[in-house]
């Protein structure tokens, strides 16, 4: 299963080496969440139903030389969007309490409780499988939210035991090297992500995504950059001018607060103090410094997107990121935005 769509199959995947910013091991193709089971392998957003299912699909292939072998298990599993994404708690156990509320709710779950037989792949083959779920309420994580942000993980168990036919074992907290479920994506192939919304507008509408930011280490606390970043930015020729199309607020919440302590350093178009966010205007990157997380914490974050009513011919592309506060900041962890504005 490929990462992104320039993956090359290489283990770990070396894409990083051509252009950090493009470590996009989020947007595998080959898993996209469908509201029908129609077969169709254009993404669509997770959407809340009383009584009906989503569907997970997921393609795998036979990049090798060889046959498959003949026991191959396929599991997959959903969480709440986040920028700090653990394994394997965030994806099998974990919880979120509503501060609004108080109410607690599943934040993450394997969908597959009983793992999917994957039939031989000759060489150059692959099979697409699906599997129907359910995502909570996107009210129950945040009482002004109106869209569903998930992330789904695929993976792919060779034998029965650890550590499951991976190439590189995968890695949990405490393990040298640990930096969350990412690590374990660009290293193995037979594990892929997708984490990535959509934003569909109607004229003049606006949609409020809820999503989480962690600190996946338990004993220490760190502190962390956070980053808005237009596509426009790492290809120039790719995407247009978001600004024209979009405002984005960034409520922060909690984070608001540290971040004012901290002494507000960053780069960003304008501040709402009474509502504790910063506003994105879609083409100079927003950047948030030093911003601490305690260990194991989660936090919520809302990132609304009010529509200018222009429209657009082509998507736009936009990221949230969480980096690293080192020498070479690395992405720690990111939810991509797709924004569609063309009305119909």
């Amino acid at each position: 299963m490929r990462d992104s769509y320039m993956d090359m199959c290489d283990e770990p995947n070396s894409q990083a080496i051509i252009d950090p910013r493009e470590t996009n091991n989020w947007l595998s193709p080959d898993i996209w969440n469908r509201q029908q089971q129609d077969g169709i392998t254009t993404p669509q957003n997770a959407e809340y139903f009383v009584s009906d299912s989503n569907y997970v699909y997921v393609r795998v292939r036979n990049v090798g030389c060889i046959a498959t072998p003949a026991n191959m298990k396929l599991r997959m599993y959903w969480t709440k969007a986040s920028t700090g994404e653990d394994w394997d708690a965030d994806w099998t156990t974990t919880n979120f309490t509503n501060p609004q509320t108080n109410n607690t709710f599943p934040a993450g779950r394997e969908i597959t409780q009983t793992p999917i037989d994957i039939p031989v792949l000759q060489p150059g083959d692959n099979t697409i499988i699906n599997r129907g779920w359910r995502p909570v309420s996107p009210e129950s994580y945040d009482t002004t939210a109106n869209t569903v942000d998930v992330c789904l993980l695929a993976r792919v168990e060779e034998t029965t035991t650890h550590p499951f036919g991976m190439t590189h074992p995968e890695l949990f907290f405490g393990d040298p090297g640990y930096q969350g479920v990412n690590k374990n994506v660009n290293n193995n192939n037979n594990i892929v992500t997708r984490n990535l919304s959509v934003v569909n507008f109607n004229p003049n509408n606006k949609k409020i995504h809820h999503i989480l930011v962690g600190n996946v280490d338990v004993d220490a606390e760190h502190d962390f950059d956070f980053q808005f970043i237009n596509e426009r930015t790492i290809n120039p020729h790719f995407s247009g001018d978001l600004s024209q199309i979009v405002t984005i607020e960034v409520g922060l919440g909690e984070l608001f607060d540290r971040w004012v302590s901290s002494g507000m350093q960053g780069t960003y178009a304008e501040v709402n103090e009474s509502n504790k966010s910063v506003i994105f205007n879609g083409s100079e990157t927003m950047l948030l410094q030093n911003i601490t997380l305690e260990p194991n914490e989660r936090l919520g974050v809302t990132i609304s997107f009010e529509h200018t009513g222009a429209e657009s011919e082509i998507p736009h592309w936009v990221h949230f990121r969480q980096l690293t506060r080192t020498a070479e900041p690395e992405i720690y962890g990111n939810v991509s935005f797709r924004v569609n504005a063309t009305i119909n």
